[in-house]
């Protein structure tokens, strides 16, 4: 039902608009435990990312991030509201 659901441009827009976004030290947090781990900070995926609110965010802190969600109307609005992100991609995936 939600993969339909979000099937409809109209409904991503008001899902982008409506939905609540985090707070910057989330970010910082993801961040620094991944170079605490020593990870690095090359590439950030965030699966499931919807409309990409959780993505935009992570781009101050990686070199590249990676939003990948399966449904093309909610990438359609990401890819819309965080194209000024030059280091952000947005992709779908089945």
């Amino acid at each position: 039902m939600s993969d339909r659901f979000y099937n409809d441009a109209q409904i991503s827009v008001w899902y982008a608009d409506c939905r609540p976004g985090y707070p910057d030290a989330l970010f910082e947090t993801i961040a620094n435990t991944c170079r605490e781990a020593g990870l690095g900070l090359e590439l950030a995926v965030d699966l499931g990312c919807g409309t990409g609110q959780s993505t935009a965010p992570l781009s101050p802190h990686f070199a590249r991030v990676l939003g990948v969600d399966r449904n093309q109307s909610q990438i359609s609005t990401a890819r819309q509201l965080y194209a000024q992100h030059n280091n952000v991609q947005f992709r779908v995936r089945k």
